[in-house]
């Protein structure tokens, strides 16, 4: 299996450009306005808290003015506010009220997080759960042990759906419908994307097929592993995706990362079955 050295993320994509969402054709009920504010609200990031509305035009292609505009009802809504030393803006608390029922609904950290807590200390490193944000893979609980990726791993943190473990491991556990619509909006947003990537793809599952995971090596660090694994899921639920990385720094390293996967996959299941009896 390709274990690639770094990731094959292209310089606009690390930067954080958004782009217009796949819109089906002939689809009337679509609010295009309401998009672009999600669009610039989707600019925002860890690395990247605060910007100006050149630098959101930039990100968005949308007109400058479109964007003050956009930005001035978004901080009447509470959505963004503005920092008045800078004039730059950021996410405002109105963004963690609308998060916070999502989160509290899936009932995630009192079940997930002894489980979590035991593999990350087990395989001396950080483990994670995720779910998917049209492209990217958003974290939404966070355990770690010791951060081997020197990222300081954390709810909201983001990462490429195409160029990550757990992205991969989203793509083999997802649905053929599911993977379908994900993979359409990779090469609306950059043709040739998913296309020139099939043949990664289909190594991943058949990795997927014999392990139960998917592993990467020294994707972001030189003598690293990360492991991921979908969750059980009920009817309806979104697929989240259970994730795991190591040092493998010493010691025999298909040994390591055997006793990490199966570690991983027993998280896994005693997740998802606490999932399933929530």
């Amino acid at each position: 299996m390709r274990t690639p050295s770094s990731p094959t993320i292209a310089p606009e994509k690390r930067r954080g450009a958004t782009h217009a969402v796949l819109r089906e054709p002939n689809d009337r009920q679509f609010a295009s306005t309401l998009e672009r504010g999600l669009r610039v609200l989707q600019c925002f990031s860890v690395d990247f808290p605060e910007m100006g509305n050149a630098e959101l035009a930039r990100r968005t292609g949308l007109p400058r003015p479109t964007v003050s505009r956009l930005t001035h009802t978004l901080i009447k809504l509470g959505y963004l506010r503005r920092n008045p030393e800078t004039g730059e803006f950021g996410l405002g608390t109105s963004v963690l009220c609308l998060g916070y029922p999502l989160l509290a609904g899936l009932q995630l950290r009192q079940l997930s997080i002894g489980p979590m807590k035991e593999l990350a200390d087990a395989i001396d490193g950080s483990v994670t759960i995720s779910v998917r944000d049209r492209l990217k893979m958003v974290q939404i609980e966070s355990v770690t042990t010791r951060d081997v990726l020197k990222r300081k791993p954390g709810a909201g943190l983001t990462l490429p759906l195409l160029d990550s473990t757990v992205g991969a491991g989203w793509l083999v556990g997802a649905s053929a419908e599911e993977r379908k619509r994900a993979t359409r909006e990779l090469e609306h947003e950059e043709p040739g994307s998913w296309s020139g990537r099939k043949g990664e793809f289909e190594e991943f599952r058949r990795y997927f097929m014999r392990h139960g995971y998917v592993l990467r090596r020294n994707l972001l660090r030189a003598h690293t592993t990360a492991l991921a694994a979908p969750l059980p899921r009920g009817q309806g639920a979104e697929l989240l995706v259970l994730s795991c990385v190591l040092s493998i720094s010493h010691g025999d390293q298909e040994a390591l990362e055997a006793s990490a996967g199966r570690q991983l996959l027993a998280a896994a299941r005693q997740i998802g079955d606490r999932l399933l009896d929530k």
